[in-house]
Order: C-alpha cells, then structure tokens, then sequence
C-alpha cells in the first residue's frame, strides 16, 4: 500500500505521515532558514522553540540555541567556538 508523504508529496510505504527521507532532513525551522523575528520568546531556542537552561545555551548573532540544535544546514554537524560565519 503506497501513501504520500506529507513533506514532499512523494508516495512512500510504511508507517506515519512522511517518509524517511524527510524525517531525515534537518527540521523546517534551521538556524539559516528560520524567521527569526519576535514570534519565539527570548529564553527559548530558535530552532526547537523549547526553553535554554544556562548549560545548554549557544547565543549566536544575538539568537539562543541549544548546544545540539545549533548545527550546519548541510551536513548536520554540531557547531561549537566563537569563530563562526554565516554564508
């Protein structure tokens, strides 16, 4: 029995709304894509939309995030250190 995906409209088997690919694919809300404007309050990250506790925290640009949500768009990597450039 094939479905479509609700990500990206392909058919798909198995269980769920979406495929695997885009259960795979970095969330809609990434640090690069998200709109980061007043809609997420100022002690919550700005891709989960969850609270940051202090040990946790990553401020970058002037925005939260937790230390395991802040990672590449591309390749999903972890980010850490001061030394980064958004391109």
């Amino acid at each position: 029995m094939s479905k479509k995906c609700d990500g990206c409209g392909e058919p798909y088997r198995g269980f769920g709304t979406t495929c695997a690919n885009c259960r795979r694919r970095p969330s809609v809300t990434t640090p690069k894509s998200a709109d980061m404007t007043g809609d997420v309050p100022p002690d919550h990250c700005q891709v989960c939309r969850k609270r940051v506790y202090a040990m946790e925290a990553h401020n970058a640009e002037g925005h939260l995030f937790h230390k395991d949500c802040f990672q590449c768009v591309t390749c999903g990597r972890k980010l850490a250190g001061t030394n980064l450039q958004r391109t």
